[in-house]
């Protein structure tokens, strides 16, 4: 089990909707976290398919102006695949 597979209380998703809308920063961390749950989420399509997914994530993350997002897209970069 992970973080992922915990669900928040109903006050907590308030509280995380509210500073969602409070900060567009953090708004925008959280939508593309979700978007890269995602990416490894759908894993049936293929591993060439989870790169191209991978890939253009990382691209939007690097011109997301955040920098905390524009370093970890780099760092995601410097994976290479490994034959199976």
């Amino acid at each position: 089990m992970t973080r992922e597979d915990i669900q928040p209380d109903l006050q907590a998703a308030e509280t995380i909707q509210r500073v969602l809308q409070q900060d567009k920063t953090i708004a925008t961390i959280y939508h593309f976290k979700q978007q890269l749950k995602e990416v490894w989420a759908r894993g049936s399509a293929g591993q060439a398919s989870r790169v191209e997914r991978l890939q253009a994530w990382c691209a939007a993350s690097e011109q997301s102006g955040i920098r905390a997002l524009e370093e970890f897209a780099e760092f995601l970069r410097g994976y290479r695949l490994q034959p199976a």
